[in-house]
């Protein structure tokens, strides 16, 4: 068989030969020493065009540094098998990419808050998408496991029925409806979203929210809006479901 091939065949082989999928477990990923290994399969068979791959990997969580290096992935033909690849049960976006851009990461899947670890600290990961008409980060749930939501949840059900802008079976509340409760009722609203703040809290200690939408004030799908502590005044809730909050943090 021949194997004098032009460029366009070339291009075309390398193409087909792209490998789209890695056969990798969340277990895999529960410690750092795998990373050096997970590296090579993304830079050998996803990046092996991108020059100084390595010169992308980061000590520490810091928003600009990591924007800078993403930004350098995004418009490869890849990059959304490294933001969010698929096949890889109980992680979210950003996640496989941070494991291999910050040095000494490991992800704990579904089992516990915090998503990523590295010798600097812990975050838990949200892709988010922002909101416009509120200010806001949204489409994101917190832990299941914090306690005392239901009650506050039941407070914001009750008012919804009492100004009647729900029906007497609803377990809703909607963004519309949330905020005509705060235009309504607007020491009640924030008594109730500040009572959310304090309970949520335990989960918003340190947080890493990935633009998950389109991109906005500069950050492109795939990079970092916040990462730190968020403070209690900037948990708000932007609406029920299913008897359950949808919060949102304000930008």
């Amino acid at each position: 068989m021949a194997n004098h091939f032009t460029k366009s065949q070339l291009d075309f082989i390398k193409r087909a030969e792209n490998v789209r999928q890695f056969n990798i477990d969340v277990k895999d990923l529960q410690n750092a020493d795998n990373q050096e290994a997970v590296r090579h399969l993304y830079h050998k068979h996803m990046f092996d065009d991108v020059n100084n791959f390595e010169s992308l990997f980061v000590d520490s969580v810091n928003v600009r540094t990591l924007n800078s290096n993403i930004q350098k992935l995004i418009r490869h033909r890849n990059f959304n098998e490294l933001y969010n690849p698929r096949g890889i049960a109980g992680i979210g976006p950003g996640e496989v990419m941070l494991y291999v851009l910050v040095n000494g990461a490991s992800l704990a899947g579904i089992q516990r808050d915090r998503d990523l670890s590295y010798p600097g600290g812990s975050y838990e990961i949200k892709g988010v998408k922002y909101s416009g008409d509120i200010g806001a980060y949204t489409d994101f749930n917190l832990s299941s496991r914090i306690s005392g939501v239901s009650t506050i949840t039941s407070k914001l059900i009750a008012l919804a029925k009492g100004f009647g802008l729900t029906s007497a079976n609803d377990t809703a509340v909607s963004k519309n409806n949330m905020k005509e409760l705060r235009r309504q009722a607007p020491a009640v609203v924030a008594g109730i979203e500040k009572e959310y703040a304090r309970t949520a809290s335990s989960a918003t200690k340190q947080m890493i929210l990935i633009n998950n939408g389109q991109s906005v004030n500069q950050v492109a799908t795939g990079q970092i809006f916040f990462a730190g502590v968020v403070p209690q005044n900037k948990i708000i809730i932007e609406r029920v479901t299913q008897d359950k909050i949808k919060p949102a943090i304000l930008a």
